[in-house]
């Protein structure tokens, strides 16, 4: 599947995650209104999803929603900085001691009674640093800062991994106040914010077809082996020889976390090396394919693409034309006003040739003073118009020089239909140009129809 697609369809995922967050969000207050805990509480005497986490999950996942309408801009980033605040303040009563938050926390009296009960039921602050860097990078990726807001959101799910390590391993000292419904939504929360800045730097490099699409299996047995050596480890040692789960699990995160960042920084750093190779590619492509000269096309680039509208042609029955073009006693100008001259007269002609052309045709230089294009989807009376106004065109140019010099040209032109290929179409083009330098030059000679001649001699 190409980029593009994976980013196609990873667009319409942010907003379904969403739903999802915001659905469980309100089943969690509905639990609190109903008085049924276990809507709450995934786990039976475990640790709970408090209101206001569960209010601030719903004000983030309500401003993904509104995202995908450009007039909500402003009501989004405010309902995200709301939720912001909310953990701010839960943040600030940590440092200083304080329970003010408890002053704005919805159903109050059924925490604090569930809390003096002896139940799981806080506002952690593992909880409320998360929630606090996803709605950074929410705002983040709305003032069009993705990288940055890869960043934030990709430290910020740290956190509810190292809960959802804890409930693998089955240490409470690890998952803390946080529940199980919590860490899920907040990490889904954060995966809106990293499917919204896919086409990004640290995201896109994970994604990108071809050999890049090793650094998305780096990151993800970065991740997944620590995780599984960890579990491995703790199922091996006895649970009442484990006195520091929570920095174990810390380090088990940290070093997923290490693994998956150096990976997609590594990821960046050869995308951006492969997109230089590319614009080299192009640059020498194009160099290797262009006269230096007059900077037309060069006879390489004339035949790639001659034999591939020569074979449209055929499938289409729209004839192209293909015309060779002769500067008239070019060879005098070189002998007489010099080679300097002679090459201002082909860079004369060129540019003519280029403003005489439409961009579906091509015109190149074939080598020394010998040009040629390529009419596609041209009908014989095009052929012969365009033809004749050339000469008319060439007829009025003059280059100066040391002198001015008058330019003329011979011109034989003919036509794909009935012809096995393009070299046979570019033989019989040669044929009437060399029929037109016979009659006398300075005109031109298209491929007659059935028992007919055209001969154009050009304007005096």
């Amino acid at each position: 599947m190409s980029l593009i697609r994976i980013l196609k369809a990873l667009s319409a995922l942010p907003i379904l995650l969403a739903l999802v967050c915001a659905a469980f969000a309100v089943i969690s207050l509905s639990g609190y209104v109903s008085g049924h805990d276990s809507l709450y509480r995934p786990i039976p005497g475990g640790a709970s999803t408090h209101p206001l986490t569960a209010v601030s999950i719903l004000l983030i996942s309500v401003s993904t929603i509104g995202g995908y309408w450009q007039e909500c801009t402003r009501w989004r980033i405010g309902m995200t900085v709301v939720a912001a605040v909310i953990e701010i303040i839960r943040i600030s009563d940590w440092v200083l001691g304080h329970e003010f938050h408890t002053q704005i926390t919805p159903f109050q009296s059924v925490v604090a009674s569930e809390v003096a009960a002896g139940l799981n039921n806080g506002f952690g602050i593992n909880t409320a640093l998360a929630l606090l860097g996803i709605s950074i990078a929410r705002i983040l990726a709305d003032l069009k800062r993705p990288v940055a807001s890869q960043i934030v959101v990709f430290s910020a799910m740290a956190l509810p991994n190292i809960t959802l390590i804890g409930y693998a391993y089955s240490l409470p000292k690890i998952y803390g106040q946080m529940s199980l419904l919590t860490a899920t939504l907040t990490l889904i929360l954060g995966s809106t914010v990293l499917f919204e800045t896919a086409g990004k730097d640290l995201m896109q490099s994970a994604m990108t077809r071809g050999i890049r699409r090793i650094g998305f299996l780096h990151m993800v047995a970065g991740f997944w082996i620590p995780v599984l050596l960890g579990y491995l480890v703790f199922q091996a040692i006895p649970a009442s020889t484990i006195t520091s789960g929570k920095f174990i699990g810390l380090y088990v995160v940290g070093t997923c976390w290490i693994f998956m960042i150096l990976a997609g920084v590594a990821n960046v750093f050869y995308q951006r090396l492969l997109e230089e190779n590319r614009q080299l590619l192009a640059a020498m492509t194009e160099a290797a394919e262009t006269d230096q000269l007059t900077e037309l096309a060069n006879r390489r680039r004339f035949k790639s693409f001659g034999e591939f509208e020569f074979e449209r042609a055929l499938r289409t029955g729209r004839p192209l034309w293909a015309i060779v073009i002769d500067v008239d006693y070019f060879k005098d100008i070189n002998d007489s006003a010099g080679h300097d001259a002679g090459d201002a007269t082909l860079v004369a002609i060129a540019q003519l040739l280029r403003q005489h052309s439409r961009a579906i045709d091509l015109v190149a230089r074939l080598g020394g003073d010998e040009f040629a294009a390529i009419l596609t989807d041209t009908p014989r009376e095009g052929a012969q118009t365009w033809v004749h106004q050339l000469q008319q065109r060439a007829a009025a140019l003059r280059v100066q020089g040391q002198e001015s010099i008058a330019v003329q040209l011979s011109i034989g032109a003919a036509c794909s239909s009935g012809k096995a290929s393009l070299g046979e179409t570019l033989k019989s083009a040669d044929y009437y140009l060399y029929e037109a330098k016979e009659a006398g030059r300075n005109r031109a000679v298209l491929e007659p129809e059935p028992s007919v001649s055209l001969p154009l001699k050009a304007s005096a």
